[in-house]
């Protein structure tokens, strides 16, 4: 008899931990969904931007500035590059439209339409961004803090960037970006 509890207690505890495992295991997918459901907003949202300035641009009465600025968008649909890299490169093109609409008085008439989209994409865009960092402060914590950290490098998951790029756990401090 006490060889058979010794077993049924074996069995209980390795139970025990394997449903600890599975649980934890859900938890961090948990976030991983999350975070790529806030990634795919955010792809989703900076692509909606891009056409909405492209269509904006178009509206410039002066054909050089004009035709640029659309070089500068369609390069800029060829390159391979982050979305943090390509939202700050749609706020560039944004300002420099921007600038033109008030020295020059560039646009033939200003599509208020337009200027209203891009308002509600800039809001969503904030929300999605904000999102996407809360839920990769959990998943961090997650891989960093015992027990989890256990389970976390068990399946070899690693810490993510926030949406900026920035790792805050290397001596790289001059990655912050404007």
């Amino acid at each position: 008899m006490n060889d058979i509890t010794t077993i049924l207690m074996i069995i209980l505890a390795t139970s025990i931990l394997m449903l600890i495992y599975v649980f934890i295991y859900n938890h961090f997918q948990t976030y991983i969904i999350k975070i790529n459901t806030a990634e795919n907003n955010i792809d989703n949202t900076l692509r909606n931007k891009f056409y909405v300035i492209m269509k904006l641009v178009n509206a410039i009465e002066d054909e050089i500035k004009r035709e640029e600025t659309l070089k500068i968008l369609n390069e800029l649909k060829e390159m391979k590059i982050s979305n943090f890299d390509l939202d700050h490169k749609l706020i560039e093109i944004l300002s420099s439209v921007a600038e033109l609409d008030e020295t020059n008085k560039a646009f033939k008439k200003i599509p208020k339409d337009k200027l209203t989209e891009l308002k509600e994409i800039d809001e969503s865009l904030k929300a999605f961004k904000n999102y996407y960092n809360d839920n990769i402060t959990k998943y961090n914590k997650l891989v960093r803090m015992f027990p989890t950290n256990i389970v976390g490098k068990i399946t070899r998951l690693k810490e993510k960037n926030f949406y900026d790029g920035k790792n805050m756990n290397d001596e790289d401090i001059d990655d912050f970006k404007v």
